[in-house]
């Protein structure tokens, strides 16, 4: 059962933010407010099928947005090939490979990865990149 519970806690920790702040809700306030609802996650269906149930139980104890975020990335030629495998592993809507060999695109991700996400695209470029919210 626990199981199932952290899998459906992850998801919402990943995909969900706080509409006042637009920063992801911590693991643990997500678990308070499933305790204070009563919640039971079922454990014979998979947790992201029962996303709707949760997150509709859990706004009447906490404020939540499910999200996606758009980023526009321009990375120069001489990280292009480290941050490529980072913006392909993340839903791509647009690829560009400028004449100097730089990479643009834009990518989709979860409202709550975007802190996660650009931590590692400036660790893969060394911080030289730019982005950009759509």
């Amino acid at each position: 059962f626990r199981g199932k519970t952290y899998r459906s806690l992850s998801i919402i920790a990943r995909e969900a933010t706080d509409p006042r702040t637009g920063a992801p809700h911590p693991l643990l306030r997500i678990e308070t407010a499933m305790d204070k609802v009563r919640l039971d996650i079922d454990p014979m269906q998979d947790a992201a099928a029962q996303m709707d149930k949760v997150i509709s139980a859990l706004r009447i104890e906490l404020p939540i947005k499910m999200e996606k975020r758009r980023i526009a990335i321009k990375v120069p030629a001489i990280h292009a090939h480290r941050a490529f495998g980072l913006l392909k592993s993340q839903h791509m809507e647009r690829e560009e490979w400028g004449s100097d060999g730089s990479l643009m695109g834009v990518i989709t991700i979860p409202a709550g990865m975007v802190g996660e996400f650009l931590d590692k695209l400036n660790k893969a470029t060394s911080g030289d990149n730019q982005t950009k919210m759509l």
